[in-house]
């Protein structure tokens, strides 16, 4: 019989760190799309050539002190998205409120029922799915914008890399 309460907290506890860790990476990605977010309409509706360094910081920083469903709200009203890819934003800006502010009830469900856990982990990659064919609209969106606007694919790719790179040194 210990044994078999052994195993049986054991078990909760790896299915406690499984919820947990996608719980993590699950609001890693939606705070990465957030941001994203943020600087997609600074520079769609917001920026304008010319203005500067200091007051484009300025834009972005101003857009990222709000909330993502301000943002999403402002996309809206400008029509900066596709309907399919507004609806999307919302049913994120939903499951991502559901996971801040309600999911620990579900989370504790998951850990008595196991039907309730595979429902939880398909939620939450689910949630993951959508966020990364979010962020690939948006990259390809920004990338086709500025484009548009007279930047030179080559000049991207280099600033992309340094800014890689600058993210890769310690110092």
């Amino acid at each position: 019989m210990r044994l078999e309460v052994d195993v049986d907290k054991l078990r909760a506890a790896d299915d406690l760190a499984e919820i947990n860790q996608r719980v993590g990476q699950t609001l890693g990605v939606l705070q990465s799309l957030e941001e994203v977010s943020a600087y997609y309409f600074v520079l769609k509706v917001k920026a304008s050539m010319g203005m500067g360094l200091a007051n484009g910081d300025a834009l972005i920083q101003s857009a990222k002190k709000g909330t993502f469903g301000g943002t999403i709200s402002c996309m809206r009203r400008v029509s900066l998205l596709e309907r399919e890819v507004q609806l999307k934003f919302e049913h994120i800006r939903d499951e991502r409120n559901w996971l801040v502010h309600r999911s620990l009830r579900d989370r504790q469900h998951a850990m008595q029922e196991y039907g309730q856990l595979l429902r939880l982990m398909g939620r939450l990659d689910k949630i993951r799915l959508d966020v990364r064919y979010l962020m690939k609209y948006l990259e390809d969106e920004t990338e086709s914008y500025v484009i548009s606007s007279g930047v030179h694919p080559s000049e991207i790719s280099s600033e992309v890399e340094g800014v890689l790179e600058s993210w890769s040194d310690p110092d």
